[in-house]
């Protein structure tokens, strides 16, 4: 049966050094009393982590009454905090003056469907010694960032802005003005919607401390970008880390003889494209951005001491190896089953004669094998017959 908020407070009693609280979608009691019980932090007052995931974190009924965010102020060793709250709204509740803190605060993450960042309290005045800021709304069209970065604390060195890979892009949320308040940044990582090629150039020159550059999925990031950050006079001198996961890709395995019948169709309402595996799927480039523009960011950035990672490295060579897989699953399929239509459509007439010459002469050549093989082993027991004759 359920659990009674009765018996996970005396199970709460019995853990006075538990220092890791994770409450993945539990019952909404059991939550209440975790976050409304002022009772618990005496309980556990050693906890330095506390991870939340609930449908809606804090009562709607309670929450002008019993401020669950003061009672966190009531953790001394609290300094990890991460909510994820499925329903839209904001996060975290309006606060009354004096504001709480939370002094021992270093990382705060805040995900969720629809976040409201405009309802939140100021960040600054709730966590003044805070290192590391992860907000992330990966459902919303439109996500603005401005107000939560607007009263966030000046000292971070870690931002993390996450949004939907393919949003309303809206000028006037653009959070690069804002950027240039966080001056001991180290580590940036932008999503969707969030920036502007010019007005994030102009704010990395005036972010000193910034050695880790990190671009979410459908990040618009041209090739104009790329050459700008890695080489040039805006180039980031602190820059050591670039991280791109603004595009993606997926290849099937390479395709031989040795592949397993039936080869496609794998699935047998429909015929695949070109007789290959399913599993390919293209990069789709930003607008103003190539697999050559990238390719050549890349080269440049290693060669001159920038370490590139990501989804994204892996689309560089994905057009030449689809080619060398159609190529590859077109003729097989001719191999196995003689026709060839497909093959010189797409391949052309002399590709696949040259092709089925390489396999006539192939299979000639093993029959031959073959042929001398079974001499050798006829010859091999006459041999040994004379001799056990002769003995």
């Amino acid at each position: 049966g359920a659990v009674e908020p009765a018996h996970f407070y005396a199970l709460l009693e019995r853990l006075p050094r538990l220092k890791i609280l994770r409450i993945p979608h539990i019952d909404s009691r059991l939550l209440d009393l975790v976050l409304t019980d002022e009772r618990v932090p005496a309980c556990i007052a050693k906890l330095e982590h506390l991870e939340v995931r609930a449908d809606k974190i804090g009562s709607p009924a309670r929450e002008p009454t019993v401020n669950w965010v003061a009672l966190l102020a009531r953790y001394p060793s609290l300094t990890t905090l991460d909510l994820d709250q499925t329903r839209p709204g904001s996060l975290l509740p309006l606060v009354t003056s004096p504001a709480p803190v939370l002094e021992a605060l270093k990382v705060l993450r805040l995900s969720g469907n629809d976040l409201d960042f405009w309802s939140a309290p100021p960040l600054g005045k709730l966590a003044p010694n805070l290192d590391e800021l992860y907000l992330a709304d990966e459902a919303s069209t439109e996500v603005d960032f401005r107000p939560a970065l607007f009263r966030a604390p000046k000292g971070l060195r870690r931002l993390y802005l996450g949004s939907s890979e393919a949003p309303l892009v809206r000028p006037d949320t653009f959070v690069d003005a804002f950027l240039p308040r966080f001056t001991r940044l180290e580590h940036l990582t932008l999503g969707a919607g969030t920036f502007s090629s010019p007005g994030l150039l102009l704010a990395l020159q005036r972010l000193p401390a910034l050695h880790t550059l990190a671009f979410g999925r459908g990040a618009h990031v041209p090739d104009i970008l790329l050459e700008h950050l890695v080489a040039g006079p805006l180039r980031i001198p602190s820059l050591h880390h670039l991280r791109l996961f603004h595009v993606s890709c997926t290849r099937a395995p390479p395709i031989d003889r040795t592949s397993p019948q039936p080869f496609p169709p794998q699935d047998e309402r429909r015929t695949p494209k070109f007789r290959m595996s399913n599993w390919w799927r293209a990069p789709r480039w930003p607008s103003g951005g190539t697999e050559a523009g990238l390719a050549a960011a890349i080269e440049t950035a290693r060669s001159s001491g920038i370490s590139v990672e990501g989804g994204a490295v892996e689309c560089v060579g994905w057009e030449a190896d689809f080619q060398r897989g159609k190529r590859a699953a077109l003729l097989l399929w001719g191999e196995r089953t003689g026709d060839y239509v497909e093959a010189r459509q797409e391949l052309g007439h002399q590709a696949v004669e040259e092709h089925i010459k390489g396999v006539k002469a192939a299979a000639a050549a093993a029959k031959e094998a073959a042929a001398s093989a079974a001499t050798l082993c006829e010859s091999a027991r006459f041999t040994a017959w004379v001799l056990s004759a002769l003995d």
